[in-house]
């Protein structure tokens, strides 16, 4: 993301940013409103409100939140430990230069 804000420029990033902080807090402020008055877990406020489409929809949402969630751990921890510079090829390095991790499996 760093890069990403520099090549959006510093004030329209900015600007971005704060409005997505601002939208995310309605958006939960609506969804604590819409608790408070049905009740409920997320699928159940689902199904109060849309009936079984809203349920599945809310359902759907959850498992592709929970499933991209995962992925970008797995990806996280896989750029972490192998790879380019990973940590375990400079743990199978056969140099003793702890900053040189060239010859590497």
């Amino acid at each position: 993301m760093p890069s990403n804000f520099i090549s959006g420029g510093y004030g329209f990033s900015a600007i971005t940013v704060i409005a997505a902080l601002f939208l995310t807090l309605y958006c939960a402020k609506l969804l604590l409103e819409v608790h408070a008055e049905v009740g409920g877990s997320m699928p159940e406020i689902g199904m109060a409100v849309y009936g079984k489409p809203g349920k599945i929809a809310v359902d759907v949402s959850l498992f592709a939140s929970q499933f991209g969630f995962v992925c970008a751990y797995v990806y996280f921890i896989a750029s972490q430990i192998g790879g380019a510079g990973g940590v375990i090829q400079c743990v199978t390095s056969e140099n003793n230069d702890p900053d040189d991790c060239s010859d590497g499996l």
